[in-house]
């Protein structure tokens, strides 16, 4: 279920709801209404989840990086 993906994603990366869904998909009230039931059509459902990997792999990327030096 999408909504747990993202709960963990906000848990992991420490980022609020609101954060999330203006960075993600433009929409500072979209976790907030997926909380309360909204669901979401499957290319968002796509944008959300490319959003997350996108971001966890480039955090990792980054913690590569640092640990390197």
């Amino acid at each position: 279920m999408l909504i747990r993906s993202v709960e963990q994603f906000l848990h992991r990366h420490a980022m609020s709801p609101t954060q999330f869904g203006r960075a993600a998909a433009h929409d500072p009230r979209l976790v907030g209404d997926m909380r309360d039931g909204r669901s979401v059509r499957p290319p968002l459902d796509q944008r959300l989840r490319g959003f997350m990997e996108g971001f966890d792999f480039a955090t990792t990327r980054q913690q590569e990086n640092s640990d390197a030096r």
